[in-house]
């Protein structure tokens, strides 16, 4: 863990709807430098809590209709922005920490944020919102901190979630991407410094391309966040972790995913089988990869079913397109 926090908790109260929990909003202060944003609403007496992780640039908003269903129920939800995204970027006044530049035998790079520090300081905010026990729940290039805090926490972990995840990176889906990572892999550690050269380049002509705009936030702040939580999966395989002591461990899928993910997706569950912690398997029809905002009541009903222990492990099911009103068909099968 991160030794040393500079901690301060700015809440904003919100009352939502006829609700008798407040919601809060607010940033965990890390240094003047590095800050983390947090919504939140703590659980009714007796009612269990999950931490929701992000995807690499899909704002909070996605969001906000699950948050809504799992407050209404009492449950504890607590949504965090990494440091390196725009809603921890607009509270500061100074340079985020991971622009600042170091020297290695190479040349100049930027010291960056990492997987591990980006566990460190989520860990660290649970913590500074007294949650003890937890359930985590990941979308997209949130499965690569999670899948680590996992490993490490499993104690504190009830259940893991993983949500249309990051299996690899989306460059390594195609033959170049493949061929470029083969190279660097084979001359690390210089590949790594060379990789994120290259890397840099390629990411910043794509996001300067998306034309993204924040409020209060630099375009520079926001690209090098993207960047850095890049950088820290270049390496990464969720495949890696099917062997791994982990948390009941659970899997949602959307059925219009990319085709070489979804494969992935199911590549890695299928590895899954052979590890007890394996829980279930959940594919939404008609679902796309930002799942909690496409079909919020969908995911929600799976996870609450999660959250209250009665989602049968090992029992693979398929739930159809929401309808208008909000209600979902679904269907089960048995392995």
């Amino acid at each position: 863990m991160i030794q040393f926090f500079k901690l301060q908790a700015l809440a904003l109260c919100l009352i939502l709807g006829f609700s008798t929990y407040a919601v809060e909003q607010g940033v965990i202060e890390i240094a003047d430098n590095h800050k983390v944003y947090f919504k939140y609403q703590k659980a009714k007496k007796g009612k269990p809590t999950i931490v929701l992780l992000n995807g690499l640039i899909y704002s909070l908003d996605n969001w906000n209709r699950y948050f809504e269903l799992m407050t209404k129920q009492d449950f504890g939800v607590v949504l965090f922005a990494y440091s390196t995204q725009p809603e921890s970027l607009r509270e500061l006044s100074v340079p985020p920490y991971f622009s600042e530049v170091e020297y290695v035998m190479q040349g100049a790079r930027q010291k960056g944020a990492t997987t591990q520090s980006l566990a460190n300081e989520l860990m660290h905010s649970i913590d500074a919102l007294n949650i003890k026990d937890f359930h985590l729940l990941s979308l997209s290039y949130g499965s690569v901190v999670a899948a680590e805090m996992a490993k490490q926490y499993k104690h504190r972990i009830q259940s893991l979630i993983f949500a249309a995840p990051a299996v690899l990176a989306s460059h390594r889906y195609n033959a170049w991407g493949k061929s470029r990572h083969a190279w660097y892999e084979a001359i690390r550690p210089n590949g790594d410094y060379y990789y994120d050269q290259e890397m840099y380049s390629s990411m910043f002509a794509i996001i300067s391309a998306g034309n993204y705009s924040f409020p209060g936030v630099e375009f520079m702040d926001f690209f090098n966040g993207v960047f850095h939580m890049g950088s820290s999966a270049k390496w990464f395989d969720l495949k890696d972790y099917v062997t791994a002591d982990l948390p009941p461990t659970h899997l949602f899928l959307a059925s219009r995913e990319d085709g070489p993910l979804l494969e992935d997706q199911l590549h890695f569950w299928e590895l899954m089988k052979q590890n007890p912690t394996r829980g279930s398997f959940t594919m939404f029809e008609g679902g796309e990869h930002a799942l909690p905002g496409i079909v919020p009541e969908a995911v929600a009903q799976i996870t609450t079913e999660i959250l209250n222990g009665t989602r049968k492990t090992g029992t693979e099911y398929k739930t159809v397109n929401e309808s208008k009103d909000g209600d979902d068909d679904s269907s089960s099968s048995s392995n």
